[in-house]
């Protein structure tokens, strides 16, 4: 039986929900491990995974875990379903709405929890319909609470590349950053003005912001298999001919 293996050639290329699920597969089971990544990053079926030679899969697996732990693109504009969508452009005029919500959604991630509802909702707050463009300048839809209902981020579930998920979270991290500079200075502006009651609250969240501020700075280079604790995809191994 012969067949053309069509296997991704970028990040682009592979959904974020099939990532998603695939780091939820039990990583000791490698025979399903080697089957569900056929299955899942390739044209392969079940079926006809033990019919392909042992060079040809395993060059492809290996193929497949280079894509997988290429560096994410950084983009900004992303198009899903025929419809444009901009990451926020300006995170100087976030609304607060907004950041609470961004925040929500983002912190299981690192709490060592990957929940596929609060990814999408992330995703779909950070970016909204493009309403104008002109070259490398654009802007999006005001923030509403309706981007966190099911309509809106049931398009991204169905649509979002994986490739925007680890820079997106960086970016958003960003503006943790400026708020850790921001509560430094208020933290020394209440211990010279003697606001002791207050202290011990700020220095608990400067704790969590430094860090997240820690987090941020490895991000940009994070591969999406690291921020999304990927299992490793076990190569086939070669039968041993009994005689």
């Amino acid at each position: 039986m012969e067949f053309e293996i069509k296997i991704p050639k970028s990040l682009e290329e592979i959904k974020l929900k099939t990532v998603l699920d695939f780091s939820r597969l039990d990583s000791d089971n490698e025979q399903l491990m080697v089957y569900k990544a056929f299955d899942m990053f390739t044209n392969v079926e079940k079926q006809h995974v033990n019919l392909i030679p042992y060079d040809v899969a395993k060059e492809t697996l290996e193929r497949v875990t280079k894509v997988l732990e290429s560096k994410p693109q950084d983009r900004t504009i992303v198009e899903l379903n025929g419809v444009r969508y901009g990451r926020i452009p300006n995170l100087e005029v976030i609304s607060f709405g907004e950041y609470i919500e961004l925040d929500t959604f983002v912190t299981p991630l690192f709490e060592g929890k990957i929940d596929k509802e609060y990814t999408f909702k992330f995703l779909s707050c950070l970016y909204r319909p493009v309403v104008s463009e002109t070259n490398n300048i654009y802007s999006i839809e005001e923030f509403t609470n309706e981007y966190i209902d099911q309509e809106h981020w049931r398009v991204f579930e169905e649509h979002c590349p994986s490739d925007i998920y680890a820079s997106s979270v960086a970016f958003f991290l960003n503006l943790k950053t400026e708020l850790l500079k921001a509560m430094k200075v208020y933290f020394q502006e209440a211990k010279l003005q003697g606001q002791e009651s207050n202290l011990a609250k700020i220095g608990d969240g400067m704790e969590v912001l430094k860090h997240m501020h820690k987090v941020n700075l490895q991000l940009l280079t994070k591969h999406l298999t690291t921020l999304l604790q990927l299992p490793s995809i076990p190569l086939p191994m070669m039968q041993k001919q009994e005689g």
